[in-house]
């Protein structure tokens, strides 16, 4: 989860702050649009991390049902 959350930190950093900046209209500083751009990735990067934790959950409880059910399966045979 941390790593993918650092990963699209650097990929809008990279990335999107530069296009949001050099995109700008012509009204606007550069000053300006650079904290459009971190006003936006704020609420960005809270959606990112919520949905990575909602996402690391659902799986962890996914492979928690799917060890139950293997496990019961195979005690269920028996030896031969």
């Amino acid at each position: 989860m941390v790593t993918g959350s650092v990963v699209g930190v650097v990929a809008y950093a990279a990335v999107l702050l530069p296009i949001v900046i050099a995109t700008r209209p012509s009204d606007v500083s550069a000053g300006e649009s650079f904290g459009i751009a971190l006003a936006l990735g704020l609420p960005l990067g809270l959606v990112v991390i919520i949905g990575s934790m909602v996402g690391a959950a659902l799986g962890a409880g996914y492979k928690t049902i799917i060890g139950k059910r293997r496990q019961r399966k195979r005690s269920a045979k028996t030896p031969s």
